[in-house]
């Protein structure tokens, strides 16, 4: 895997910018536009953004790949978070370790496809957390934090009305969304024999907590989707 970021200003220090180039092996050598956006930062409690970034349905899917635990974020999330979407978005602190961050993005996982494979219908994501003491970033306490600390939250996601091409297919936005088993909700037969899914909403909510002391730490998240 390789990337390449380019951050800054202009104009004004509150007029800013990011672009994410990526490159890995598994995309067979392309290079992708991974994350982009112009931002500009209004106050601590409201900072607007448009461009491509992460539709904020899960703590562990916020969370910078680079702190995981591990190699890799927890298989629940790769299970039932959202993806980056192109879209307009809002980050902020409107009391003291009070955050949130809220999404319109063009849909709960379009990553990279084109505008073919792509519904008409958008996605409104949101999540809030909640800071108690220093806690810092990441779920490892690197730190080794003297004092307890905390942090606890909850996002949701909803999108509506899946739709189908002109063939009656499912579009490659759908093709991702499983069941508990593995099978793909759009095969046909998922939910009895010989029927096939034509439309679905998605309704994903989710709980997190986490906690640090002593260069101990835990964390949870406990998902609940609606389909």
């Amino acid at each position: 895997r390789g990337r390449l970021e380019f951050r800054g200003f202009f104009i004004d220090p509150a007029l800013q910018f990011y672009m994410n180039l990526d490159s890995d092996t598994d995309d067979e050598h392309v290079v992708i536009f991974h994350d982009f956006w112009v931002n500009y930062e209004f106050s601590e409690a409201f900072n607007l953004y448009v461009g491509k970034a992460f539709v904020p349905g899960s703590r562990d899917w916020l969370n910078d790949s680079t702190r995981t635990r591990f190699a890799d974020r927890s298989l629940a999330t790769t299970f039932f978070r959202p993806d980056r979407s192109l879209g307009i978005w809002a980050i902020g602190e409107p009391a003291e370790k009070l955050y949130y961050r809220v999404m319109i993005g063009n849909g709960f996982n379009t990553t990279d496809l084109r505008p073919d494979e792509i519904d008409t219908n958008f996605v409104y994501s949101g999540s809030m957390w909640t800071d108690l003491g220093d806690y810092g970033q990441g779920y490892s306490d690197l730190e080794f934090h003297c004092e307890p600390a905390a942090q606890i939250g909850h996002s949701f996601t909803f999108t509506s009305d899946r739709g189908r091409d002109a063939s009656g297919a499912p579009l490659a936005e759908e093709a991702f969304v499983r069941l508990s088993d593995g099978t793909r909700l759009t095969q046909v037969g998922a939910l009895a024999p010989g029927t096939q899914v034509d439309h679905f909403d998605i309704y994903l909510y989710s709980l997190d907590a986490a906690f640090k002391y002593r260069g101990f730490s835990v964390n949870g998240e406990y998902f609940l989707r609606w389909l």
